[in-house]
């Protein structure tokens, strides 16, 4: 893969940029609009450290949502693992 993908955090918004399959670079982009991967911090720390999945997430909290080919992108970067983050919802 070649491409960007953008994951917004609605505080904070950072682009992951592929080339040929690796990240070459992660960039801030501040507070931006709607993007194809909106996700709250609180839910995406659960996301990062392998506690819940993205379809868990997007069945808790209603806005958590992903369009199109980034979902796949987002499911293999943060896969569901038996982590130890323990939250208590």
């Amino acid at each position: 893969m070649t491409g960007q993908v953008t994951l917004n955090l609605y505080r904070e918004a950072v682009s992951l940029r592929f080339q040929n399959g690796k990240i070459t670079r992660i960039v801030s982009r501040g507070l931006i609009g709607e993007t194809a991967c909106m996700i709250p911090p609180f839910a995406a720390v659960q996301l990062f450290f392998g506690h819940r999945s993205l379809q868990e997430l997007e069945g808790i909290y209603p806005d958590v949502w992903v369009k199109g080919g980034e979902r796949e992108i987002i499911e293999l970067l943060f896969p569901k693992v038996n982590a130890f983050l323990h939250t208590n919802y």
